[in-house]
């Protein structure tokens, strides 16, 4: 403390509370919220109690997410708070990290694409199961570039089996024209949008389910 004529310090008693445990991975799922707050709203400069209620985490893990995102240059403490510095590096970097995770569930459909989409939402709605397309499906409905073959959705932790059996899609090891994504942390779902009744995506976590397709996914 040090104020006026006055100045006291305090020594030798260290926090019990806290946590030198090196934060395994920015894109580990929780923490991998801020990486995908920053993203979403690239020009927005943040305060850390900010960025913990939008993405639901503690002020501790923002606090850790923050030392690895300066450490990289992906992100700078401005005046205002923390802002994104290199979108590019950081979503590149995501990208590698990203590709861990697990395959996506297969399924085939009798119907149509659209058709088989529009069910899975209706579907998980119906279920109160969220859901949201993804890859293709979602690209589709943001900014169409290619055709494609199947649809792609994610669907909820949980919730991904009764929602493809309520859909009536039949799972398949091989041929599949629909692929179902439970995705690692419900962060997947930030910043969905309605796009004609059907829950769409953010446009992050398309380019983190694109980037994993074969063909022009990547591109």
């Amino acid at each position: 403390l040090a104020f006026g004529p006055v100045y006291v310090e305090r020594s030798g008693h260290p926090n019990p509370y806290d946590d030198d445990r090196a934060l395994a991975s920015l894109f580990a799922p929780k923490t991998s919220r801020v990486a995908r707050a920053l993203l979403a709203h690239p020009a927005r400069v943040w305060r850390l109690q900010e960025l913990a209620d939008e993405v639901d985490v503690s002020l501790g893990l923002v606090a850790k997410a923050k030392a690895s995102l300066l450490d990289a240059e992906y992100a700078r403490d401005s005046p205002g708070g923390l802002a994104l510095a290199d979108p590019d590096g950081l979503l590149d970097a995501w990208l590698i990290a990203d590709r861990r995770r697990p395959k996506p569930c297969g399924y085939y459909s009798l119907d149509s694409i659209s058709e088989t989409e529009r069910r899975i939402a209706d579907t998980a709605r119906a279920s109160g199961a969220r859901a949201a397309l993804t890859s293709f499906s979602g690209a589709e409905r943001v900014a169409p570039h290619v055709r494609y073959t199947h649809a792609s959705a994610l669907v909820e932790a949980g919730a991904l089996e009764e929602v493809a059996d309520r859909a009536g899609l039949r799972p398949v090891e091989t041929g599949a024209n629909v692929r179902l994504h439970e995705p690692y942390d419900d962060g997947a779902f930030y910043g969905a949008q309605d796009i004609d009744g059907v829950s769409v995506a953010h446009p992050v976590q398309l380019v983190l389910d694109l980037a994993r397709e074969k063909g022009r996914g990547e591109e």
